[in-house]
């Protein structure tokens, strides 16, 4: 790729060192704390701009031949970032050297600053596919899901510490049954009308509930940070 950044949710990694990411569409993998719930397996090369961040000691198995794999060299924080709320919750990621651009692995576009999405989003991402099993997805899943407005979704969280910020995206839908879930932080929300990154999967209270819907970051609020932080420290 043109540069070596990489966008991924903030909290769920901390080290610069002991990670690694494989660029992959769809892998057969052990265990990881990841998650969509109501989805349907993706085929690969369906989502080239899919990555996957694991600890460097861990084996992959029964690799396609598609993968590609780079080290994590920097993490830049958001520095309004909080713990306790959730809020600015993103980082950028600095590689090693940048990935081939082939049928596998591939960008995807960004948002305007403020550019608001509506309709609807796919999010991909490994892992749990139902509450009740607690075991990651042996392959790569995909979900469509329903963006609902700031105000319908605050009514639905109204309760502190984890409010819904201007700066934040919600999907699901209210019944419940399709959903992101734990670990599925940092994967990728897709605009249906534009195919660009739309959110950052981000935080919920239970998994595809009903009138609970996923919390996510919203990628258009964060551009102008990206790009100044790209200008000064890649």
């Amino acid at each position: 790729m043109d540069n070596y950044i990489i966008l991924l949710l903030l909290g769920s990694f901390t080290l610069v060192t002991s990670y690694k990411i494989e660029a992959q569409t769809i892998s057969e993998n052990k265990t990881l704390n990841t998650r969509i719930i109501g989805g349907t397996p993706a085929s690969e090369g369906s989502f080239p701009y899919q990555i996957l961040l694991e600890q460097a000691e861990v084996d992959r198995y029964k690799v396609s031949g598609n993968e590609q794999i780079r080290r994590v060299t920097r993490i830049i924080s958001h520095p309004g970032f909080s713990y306790r709320n959730l809020a600015n919750d993103i980082a950028l990621l600095a590689i090693d050297e940048p990935f081939q651009v082939n049928k596998f692995v591939s960008r995807i576009p960004l948002p305007k600053q403020g550019q608001k999405t509506t309709g609807e989003v796919i999010v991909t991402g490994w892992g749990l596919t139902s509450r009740a099993v607690q075991a990651a997805s042996r392959f790569l899943q995909q979900v469509r899901l329903t963006i609902l407005s700031d105000n319908a979704c605050r009514l639905l969280y109204l309760l502190p510490p984890r409010r819904i910020h201007s700066s934040m995206l919600c999907t699901g839908k209210l019944v419940g049954g399709k959903d992101s879930c734990d670990g599925d932080s940092g994967g990728p929300l897709k605009a249906v009308d534009g195919n660009y990154l739309a959110g950052i999967v981000s935080w919920g209270t239970i998994c595809a509930f009903p009138l609970q819907p996923g919390v996510n970051t919203e990628v258009s609020h964060f551009i102008e940070w990206i790009e100044q932080e790209a200008k000064t420290a890649f």
